[in-house]
């Protein structure tokens, strides 16, 4: 008799166990926000850094390495969306689903980017650039640039680039 529970026990458990609510790992990926938006400020082969600046926030940055296969310039700005987690190391780390390049509806928009490499150019020192602002200075015609370094908390830099041609 105690034979019979028991089996009459596994079987229920199995079944029961059977008709449990899942989701498959796509539908689970995409109920995750996994998307980050921001300027490429280093390359790497098969990866590139991507950092965004935050106003008012406590860490006042974001930085992730985007291990892709798509072909990116320092300069632009993009949105990615990620496959899977992110490592949360310093800078963090994911793969890329999927990328976007996002383009500055400003008719300067190869002028803005030109300048944001002559700027990262210029600091090669730091370990994780960061942007703050970037603006065009009609008067001086010059581009004004602040970034700061995420990793070392450096002072945020200043940069001032003339492009001609302009």
């Amino acid at each position: 008799m105690k034979k019979n529970y028991f089996l009459i026990f596994i079987l229920l458990f199995f079944l029961i166990s059977g008709c449990s609510n899942s989701i498959s790992d796509e539908e689970r990926d995409d109920n995750i926000n996994t998307t980050f938006s921001g300027v490429v400020v280093k390359k790497e082969v098969g990866r590139v850094l991507v950092t965004n600046y935050i106003g008012n926030s406590e860490n006042k940055s974001e930085a992730i390495w985007v291990k892709t296969t798509t072909e990116l310039e320092i300069g632009d700005t993009i949105s990615v969306k990620f496959d899977g987690g992110i490592e949360t190391s310093n800078p963090a780390q994911g793969k890329a689903k999927k990328i976007d390049v996002i383009h500055d509806k400003e008719q300067n928009e190869r002028f803005k980017k030109e300048a944001i490499v002559k700027a990262i150019n210029e600091s090669k020192y730091m370990d994780v650039p960061v942007i703050k602002t970037v603006e065009y200075n009609k008067k001086d015609n010059q581009w004004v640039i602040k970034l700061f370094d995420n990793k070392n908390g450096s002072e945020e830099k200043e940069i001032n680039i003339e492009l001609k041609n302009q």
